[in-house]
């Protein structure tokens, strides 16, 4: 079903990266689960913990999948939030591969619905990106570097926001 919905969705968007984008997973068509285009703009929902804004996108998934989630702007530094159809947080990413881009790889736990918050990283970041989520192998290499890469960063966000159990818990999966 998968490969049926990206190729209704790609003759109409048009391929918004290509597979020589530098520093951009190698994505072919088959595994495009969402490529879009959005825009940070006054009006959008608004995180309360940094009154920064936020665009949702919703995908659908299978239990075990692994996506990779990617955003790219020339015009603020984008923030990932991955959620699950409950509403609760299970990745982030500021940057990814350079500053003006976020990467998330993830094996999703369950089937259903996912929710993918993008916002900038300071409150006043405005101005248009692009969102891409693409299936890809659980042991893909790119899927453990980056899930590596979070759970560190994800514990020093938790070192700082005074979290130290959490923050070493997430050093230390990180390490596995």
């Amino acid at each position: 079903m998968r490969l049926s919905i990206a190729r209704l969705l790609l003759p109409t968007i048009g391929l918004l990266f290509t597979l020589d984008t530098p520093g951009w997973a190698q994505v072919v068509e088959d595994t495009v689960i969402l490529q879009t285009q959005g825009r940070l703009e006054s009006g959008d929902a608004v995180f309360a913990f940094n009154n920064s804004l936020y665009d949702t996108h919703r995908f659908s998934a299978e239990a075990g999948q692994a996506v990779i989630i990617q955003t790219q702007s020339n015009e603020f530094d984008t923030v990932l939030w991955l959620f699950d159809a409950a509403g609760k947080f299970l990745a982030g990413n500021d940057d990814g591969l350079d500053p003006q881009q976020s990467t998330i790889g993830y094996v999703l736990p369950d089937r259903g619905t996912y929710e993918i918050r993008v916002s900038a990283y300071r409150s006043n970041g405005r101005g248009r990106y692009r969102l891409s989520v693409a299936a890809t192998e659980p042991d893909a290499p790119n899927l453990i570097n980056l899930t590596a890469e979070q759970l560190m960063q994800q514990g020093l966000n938790q070192s700082q926001a005074n979290q130290p159990e959490d923050a070493n818990q997430s050093s230390l999966s990180a390490l596995e």
